[in-house]
């Protein structure tokens, strides 16, 4: 606990630190430890810099598997990887909490790989709260996300924040790259960077599930053929998006939109979602469907923002509304544990 172990340079392919899968072994908990993986240059594919692979993350008898307060430094390669952990559990009950990812020196990046995530490659039926990458993501390869390349049937990402910006690819974001099944919701989460690219979104790249993002912002610059918000709705009749009490407060490429893409018979819902700039319309395939509109963030009338929720919410003059979970960034309090998550 509270330990940092640093890695030497090596050829192979890293297989991370901890492995927690296979057979009947079963991961309990693994909390405040720091791994300075600067001298890893290529990740096994399927693995986490810190803690390897399939099902890696698995609750037992109820009990939940836990990764708490663990920080890593390295750039995340290869295929459906991610800093802490690659592929998450498809059991319900683990959780990685507290987390963070930070570049090595000398680099932006935190994120350059395919599918690959800051925190985790891809995960089902498992949560993700309250981590933080304090990189870029270079989406070169496409569907990589800062915190979750993958967000799979009851996955949920909550209270996350994304410092770095988001470029190159299709199908990248902020928080989470893509969706897919039922179940997924992304809450509290904050993207602070710039995205750029073809369908790239500050939130979410492409949803493909059913679920909601809600209470949750972006405060960067968005580039043509993105969206400020989620980059692209997938053009299936099963696809179904609520985004509720979110806004967009950076600026919008005359090309780019707040959510860029509603595709055929994709379905995206709106509930007190407020943009800078809503000239920039949300892009509606034919048959598709858009409930709800945009309303212009005004961030010098904080009586615009009465119908967020007052626990979760706080208006300043001048300013646009902050989480209240993000007033002290330094410690964060969760179930009674302190982590520290951000510096």
């Amino acid at each position: 606990m509270g330990h940092t172990i640093t890695l030497p340079t090596m050829s192979a392919p890293w297989r991370g630190l901890v492995q927690m899968s296979g057979g009947d072994t079963v991961m309990g908990r693994v909390r405040h430890l720091t791994l300075d993986a600067s001298n890893v240059t290529i990740l096994a594919d399927n693995h986490g810099l810190l803690a390897a692979p399939n099902n890696g993350l698995r609750p037992q008898d109820g009990a939940k598997g836990v990764i708490e307060g663990c920080h890593v430094i390295g750039t995340v390669t290869g295929t459906n990887t991610g800093g802490i952990v690659g592929v998450g559990s498809n059991e319900a009950g683990s959780v990685i909490v507290g987390c963070s990812i930070r570049p090595p020196e000398g680099t932006p990046v935190c994120v350059r790989g395919t599918n690959a995530g800051g925190i985790a490659g891809s995960i089902q039926h498992t949560g993700v709260w309250y981590c933080v990458c304090h990189g870029n993501v270079d989406n070169a390869s496409d569907g990589c996300g800062g915190v979750v390349s993958t967000a799979f049937g009851t996955g949920q990402v909550l209270g996350c924040v994304m410092a770095g910006d988001v470029a190159g690819g299709t199908m990248g974001g902020g928080i989470v790259g893509a969706t897919i099944g039922s179940g997924q919701l992304i809450d509290g989460c904050v993207m602070h960077g710039a995205v750029t690219g073809d369908g790239n979104g500050g939130l979410c790249g492409g949803w493909a599930g059913i679920g909601t993002i809600s209470n949750s912002y972006t405060t960067g610059a968005t580039g043509a053929d993105c969206g400020a918000l989620v980059g692209n709705v997938a053009a299936q009749a099963t696809t179904r998006l609520t985004v509720a009490q979110c806004y967009a407060a950076g600026t919008v490429d005359d090309a780019a939109a707040t959510v860029h893409t509603v595709q055929e018979d994709g379905t995206l819902t709106l509930s007190e979602v407020h943009a800078a700039d809503v000239d920039n319309p949300i892009q509606a395939g034919s048959s598709s469907d858009v409930l709800g509109a945009l309303t212009l963030l005004d961030s010098s009338t904080p009586g615009l923002w009465t119908g967020f929720e007052a626990n979760r919410w706080l208006a300043v003059a001048g300013e646009p509304p902050l989480l209240r979970a993000f007033q002290n960034s330094r410690r964060l309090v969760i179930e009674g544990l302190n982590l520290y998550a951000t510096e």
